[in-house]
């Protein structure tokens, strides 16, 4: 039996869970489980067999074949053939004059209806990304990726999803009023509340929480689609609710018709963006390593940045998410020119038996306090690490940590996400 979409989507609920810290207050966030799901699904395809596989049980599939008969037939299943409808789902894989794609991979990526785009250098092709992402999105996520991002990579896998739905049945912007928010128990904020009067509502109770589903509606071609809404009953934590989906589902199939003399649901807006290959490798998900199916050379993933958005109002739903794993290649590619003319990594080794015998790194003094020093952004400190570096590990490794650990605003004292939320007027 293939799995449902809900367990491929998997790693939406994982990246939650992470951000629901069972003794702070819970983070407001958007992500798309689909977009990140579609990425990675693209970047299993060039991983050998051992990782592929691996990647694929992450994902919810039950065999690396599935990445094609279940991941291949969504753009189909979801979109259907309408170019402008309500969700839009796209993929595409940019990369620079010195990759040739293996036919099979072209082969594989040809299911995702992901379109090649090829450009002397990616860094400078910046823009043109973005304004694919754009074109994608609704124009809801913009400048998602800066130039220093793509500094040194060679391959990037895209993908962009756009959603807009109204609601079958509509709230009323008149009955819409300021009211509190507990964020805890001891901390408030006020929103705007919507509210639905004498309606019947597909609805559930368990002993973890109260769920609502609101439809939207779309086309008979689309599937149908509802924003499926979780409130913990009084006592249980966010995660507590969490966990109880992953272990027995959403219980889409169980909501039952209850009419409610009055539903109260709050507008908002919310926008978050954040690199996710630390958060991934930490929930297990083998992304590290090399992807030798792809094309020539050790490509190695240097981040994977993630940016959703989500607006509820009265009308109904506007979303968008878009995924970019970037891609990187170790020193050990053989390019026609190779000059040590920057620091870098140095081994001695034995051939037979395997074995490093001595190793370190040549480097200007001022590597030691470039590594020290505070910078305010992660593109220059991920720039500066890529551009005074190299070496089989040393480079990728010191890059990646920077540029993850920066982007999604991880300091000492900071959370493992960034997240923007309004409350619209």
């Amino acid at each position: 039996m293939a799995p449902s979409l809900q367990s491929i989507g998997r790693v939406g609920w994982d990246l939650l869970m992470k951000q629901c810290a069972p003794d702070s207050a819970p983070e407001t966030v958007i992500l798309s489980p689909l977009s990140i799901t579609m990425a990675l699904g693209m970047l299993a395809g060039g991983a050998d067999e051992s990782k592929k596989l691996g990647l694929s049980t992450k994902l919810g599939l039950q065999n690396a074949g599935e990445l094609e008969s279940v991941l291949h037939p969504l753009h189909t299943t979801l979109c259907g053939d309408a170019k402008d409808g309500p969700l839009a789902l796209a993929n595409a894989v940019f990369t620079d004059q010195s990759v040739t794609l293996f036919p099979a991979y072209q082969n594989f990526l040809k299911g995702f209806n992901a379109e090649h785009k090829q450009y002397p250098n990616l860094a400078e092709a910046a823009s043109d990304i973005n304004a694919w992402i754009s074109d994608n999105t609704r124009g809801l996520i913009r400048d998602m990726l800066s130039p220093a991002s793509l500094t040194n990579s060679h391959l990037a896998l895209v993908n962009a999803i756009g959603f807009k739905g109204t609601w079958q049945t509509k709230f009323e912007p008149r009955d819409t009023r300021k009211e509190t928010f507990s964020v805890t128990k001891d901390k408030e904020t006020e929103v705007d509340m919507m509210y639905l009067r004498s309606q019947h509502l597909s609805s559930l109770e368990t002993s973890t929480y109260k769920a609502v589903r609101l439809p939207y509606t779309l086309p008979e071609s689309y599937p149908s689609t509802s924003l499926f809404a979780y409130l913990p009953n009084e006592g249980t934590s966010l995660s507590a609710v969490l966990e109880d989906i992953v272990k027995n589902g959403s219980a889409g199939d169980q909501f039952t018709s209850k009419k409610y003399d009055e539903f109260g649901f709050p507008k908002f807006e919310i926008d978050s963006k954040f690199s996710l290959v630390e958060t991934l490798e930490k929930l297990d998900y083998p992304i590290g390593g090399a992807y030798t199916e792809m094309a020539e050379g050790q490509n190695q993933v240097q981040t994977i940045a993630h940016q959703a958005y989500v607006k509820v109002d009265e009308e109904g739903t506007e979303a968008s998410g878009a995924t970019a794993v970037i891609m990187t290649r170790s020193m050990n590619f053989d390019p026609k020119s190779l000059v040590f003319n920057r620091p870098f990594v140095f081994a001695i080794a034995s051939d037979k038996p395997d074995a490093i015998l001595f190793a370190g790194i040549y480097s200007a003094p001022r590597l030691a306090l470039s590594m020290a020093a505070s910078v305010s952004t992660w593109s220059k400190e991920a720039s500066a690490c890529t551009a005074s570096t190299s070496g089989p590990s040393f480079n990728s490794v010191l890059a990646l940590n920077v540029w993850t650990k920066i982007a999604m605003g991880l300091t000492d004292d900071a959370p493992l996400s960034r997240g923007a939320a309004t409350s619209s007027a």
